[in-house]
């Protein structure tokens, strides 16, 4: 989890034009970054808003993801393997959980949390990786 905190990373406030990568995840996802999504292309993190640290982490789980495999191969490995995209985004969450309960405890915000990215991975946003209680099972597991 340190060399998470100390990981290098700049946001960008516009839809990434990398790759293809947004047209790629709203063709495949439904996904509008009007609402919400967030993306990492490398170092930098596409985002239509200010994120919260545990959501950072998140993010910079998937940074160090792609510094190991490759940016452009992590991310068609990300579209066109579900078995892939279901273990990196269980990894961040499971990042972003841990980080959360580290800094705050066992409180209604980590709470609230925890459904919301459980609600994420189990949804259409990854399309539909597994149910709920698995989700949430997993992203607690670590």
């Amino acid at each position: 989890m340190e060399e998470l905190k100390n990981l290098k990373y700049k946001i960008k406030y516009k839809i990434p034009n990398k790759f293809g990568i947004y047209e790629k995840a709203v063709k495949q996802f439904g996904v509008d970054f009007d609402k919400g999504i967030v993306f990492t292309i490398g170092n930098k993190i596409y985002a239509n808003q200010n994120l919260p640290d545990h959501l950072i982490i998140h993010e910079k789980t998937h940074i160090q993801q792609q510094a190991k495999m490759g940016v452009e191969k992590w991310w068609n490995q990300y579209f066109e393997c579900k078995e892939f995209r279901f273990i990196e985004e269980t990894k961040a969450y499971q990042n972003q959980y841990k980080f959360a309960r580290n800094k705050y405890g066992d409180t209604k915000q980590v709470a609230k949390m925890l459904k919301h990215s459980a609600e994420c991975l189990s949804g259409s946003m990854y399309g539909n990786l597994c149910d709920y209680k698995t989700a949430k099972d997993l992203i607690q597991k670590k």
